[in-house]
């Protein structure tokens, strides 16, 4: 409530909750009254049955959108679906370019293959990726008592053990 009250008074505003079903999920699998009564105060806020929500855009984001109950779908709340689909490859090509910057390399990265190999790979995919990636060469730096650049076997190596993961 206090949330929405914040929102109503710096009007225009926008209202984002991430992983929307964590608060907005399906009442008939919840065995808490407590968390019934969350989504029941939710669809209260959103309605904005005491006070108007003029001036407020409210957004919501979710991977698991069939676990959100179906009350928030009706008009006038998140009657609105927008698919984002995972990035294409010039899209991943782009983001793997930005991770890379300023990080200390070697030899030839080629960010176009290692974007081939990752195709259904989110931003957050990449990015976990690229870390990993960090984080290896960051230990072997730790081991060898200087730094050590991030090569394509990191990367390869960590695209690989994701591959396997997923498998």
């Amino acid at each position: 409530h206090a949330i929405f009250e914040m929102a109503r008074q710096a009007s225009p505003s926008v209202i984002f909750f991430d992983e929307v079903e964590a608060i907005g999920g399906k009442r008939q699998y919840s065995r808490e009254g407590s968390s019934a009564k969350l989504v029941s105060q939710f669809l209260t806020e959103l309605d904005g049955f005491s006070q108007q929500n003029k001036g407020v855009l409210i957004l919501g984001a979710t991977n698991v959108p069939w676990a959100v109950d179906a009350a928030f779908r009706r008009p006038g709340r998140f009657d609105r679906v927008l698919f984002v689909p995972p990035p294409d490859l010039p899209a991943r090509i782009d983001i793997l370019t930005q991770l890379m910057e300023q990080r200390p390399s070697e030899g030839n990265i080629d960010l176009v293959s290692v974007a081939k190999s990752t195709p259904g790979f989110s931003g957050a995919d990449l990015r976990h990726l690229i870390e990993t990636a960090v984080d290896e060469a960051i230990e072997q730096s730790i081991a060898s008592g200087k730094e050590v650049p991030i090569t394509m076997q990191y990367i390869y190596a960590v695209v690989f053990l994701n591959k396997a993961m997923i498998l």
